[in-house]
């Protein structure tokens, strides 16, 4: 028999019906007293035995109510001790079923995707043989690879070809408008009906060059 079954079928029912006898006894005492300080002829020595006997009755209440109320308080403890207990298994129920419901989610939104299969690729393999490379030798450098391309003029080696003020050999480019270094394309008539001066010098001439590029 635990504890609390022992409070609640032995201890406190023990202590209520000590209770009741008491408040039996305490009627007999009273009566007890009341008829004996009216026959004594000792008023005095009565009234001082009505008064022990009031107190010892008095104080063996109070022992059986303090001990009820000990087994009563021992009694909720345990109750509350229980209560602990049964919210605990409670809550252990409730995170196992909440674990159960979110497993049966995540088995429904599983059935709902679609697996993802990767098409086949052809593996890549090594050739058998690695091809022959040529061995490498360093080329040298030709600066005069793109002197042909361009609408400059080309200068030639000497002092007869070589434009009047320019030093050294390269190439020469007028200093003309933009516009009309776009347009030195276009018919002559068309450049005279827009506006714009058709050169008629020629193109080395003094005012039209004004670059020489080194070769």
């Amino acid at each position: 028999m635990s504890e609390l079954e022992q409070l609640q079928q032995r201890d406190i029912p023990a202590g209520r019906q000590v209770l009741r006898d008491h408040h039996c006894n305490l009627h007999r005492v009273a009566d007890y007293c009341e008829s004996n300080y009216l026959q004594a002829s000792d008023k005095r020595k009565a009234l001082e035995e009505t008064m022990a006997l009031s107190t010892q009755s008095l104080a063996s209440v109070t022992y059986q109510v303090s001990s009820l109320a000990t087994a009563f308080l021992r009694l909720l403890d345990l109750q509350a001790a229980e209560l602990r207990k049964v919210e605990a298994d409670v809550g252990c129920v409730a995170q196992r079923v909440d674990m159960h419901k979110e497993k049966v989610s995540r088995r429904e939104i599983g059935s709902l995707t679609v697996s993802k299969r990767f098409p086949s690729y052809q593996k890549i393999m090594p050739p058998p043989s690695p091809p022959c490379l040529e061995p490498y030798y360093r080329k040298p450098l030709n600066f005069n690879v793109l002197d042909d391309i361009g609408h400059g003029i080309k200068v030639s080696p000497g002092r007869g070809g070589r434009p009047a003020g320019a030093r050294g050999l390269g190439w020469a480019f007028p200093v003309l408008d933009v516009l009309t270094i776009a347009l030195m394309g276009l018919n002559p008539s068309l450049m005279e009906k827009w506006g714009l001066s058709v050169p008629r010098s020629p193109l080395w001439a003094s005012s039209y060059w004004c670059l020489v590029v080194p070769a």
